[in-house]
């Protein structure tokens, strides 16, 4: 296997650099590629392997896959070319700021044959896919609401500016933990809800705090994400017949209540022992997938959804921030 990792910053050290090292004898060819090479030797020291490179597009008809770990708004550009030639992709959330974009990936790994998965790990993690298993087997009745909240003061050690700087994009909180708790949202409801409010405080530059509501059938959402303040960060999914509720640091553990009764708490069985675990299952699946052992775990159809749901409640806020902002 002939594999390229674009994107030498934070994510790759703390994810993928420490994978390939365990696992990089099953990869024959290792390509590493940064803007700043530095980045991508130092990379490559890490690992003890692969060759270094500044422009992806040196490697594209070098290699079997890519994983894409650059900033946001290089995701479809780069994911494009790689889907152009037949070769898959494992592409960090969100895989394009603009629904249309996804469309297009979409359609082009369907027409070249090369795999699309998307790295919106939280489906992963045993707690969510727990709710999910019981909501589908109808164990708290239809949805009623689902309120989420994450707020955490803002600490990735990002090499760039990228996620703060205004010149780069006007898109922050919504767009980064967004394309985790909207993609839950979808996935729990099976369905994109529909906007109902959205505020946020942009006032031209990346927002760090949103508050939503949205309506799906007869289910509310009710959505807050923080990343100035430490408020913690929880889910409450209400039905007819009870409610599910977790924290998003205890990933393996729910708490379920059913009428008049006591809560008890519900333990996801799973062989992940630290987070690390959820994210080499990730990154395992791709290269499970590239050889043709195993489907994607998140496809872009997946996440098709909540992009657009995100892109919506970014159009409801151009359209009220010129008289919001004087």
């Amino acid at each position: 296997m002939k594999l390229a990792l674009v994107g030498c910053g934070a994510a790759a050290r703390k994810y993928y650099l420490p994978f390939l090292q365990k696992n990089k004898r099953i990869i024959e060819e290792l390509y590493f590629i940064d803007r700043n090479v530095n980045a991508a030797v130092a990379a490559s020291e890490f690992v003890a392997a692969g060759k270094c490179f500044s422009d992806f597009k040196e490697v594209v008809d070098r290699v079997d896959g890519a994983i894409i770990a650059v900033p946001h708004s290089l995701h479809f550009e780069i994911t494009l070319e790689f889907l152009r030639k037949g070769r898959h992709v494992l592409c960090e959330k969100p895989l394009s700021e603009k629904p249309e974009d996804i469309l297009t990936l979409n359609r082009e790994s369907g027409k070249h044959g090369g795999k699309l998965c998307v790295n919106n790990t939280r489906r992963a993690f045993p707690s969510f896919s727990k709710a999910k298993e019981m909501i589908d087997a109808g164990e708290i009745g239809e949805i009623l609401s689902i309120r989420y909240m994450e707020a955490n003061r803002f600490a990735w050690q990002s090499d760039t500016d990228f996620y703060v700087n205004p010149t780069v994009s006007d898109k922050g909180v919504l767009l980064d933990i967004g394309a985790h708790a909207i993609d839950l949202i979808c996935w729990w409801l099976n369905k994109e809800p529909r906007l109902i409010g959205y505020a946020d405080d942009s006032c031209g530059g990346p927002e760090s705090l949103v508050k939503l509501t949205a309506q799906s059938d007869n289910s509310q959402v009710f959505l807050l994400l923080n990343r100035l303040l430490e408020l913690g960060s929880r889910f409450r999914i209400s039905g007819t017949d009870g409610k599910l509720e977790g924290v998003l640091g205890e990933w393996k553990t729910l708490m379920l209540t059913k009428g008049n009764a006591e809560s008890v708490l519900v333990t996801a069985k799973t062989q992940f022992k630290q987070f690390s675990d959820i994210a080499d299952s990730i990154i395992n699946n791709f290269i499970q997938t590239i050889m043709g052992k195993a489907k994607p775990i998140v496809t872009g159809e997946d996440v098709f959804p909540s992009i657009h749901f995100i892109d919506l409640c970014y159009q409801a806020r151009a359209q009220k921030q010129d008289t919001a902002c004087t």
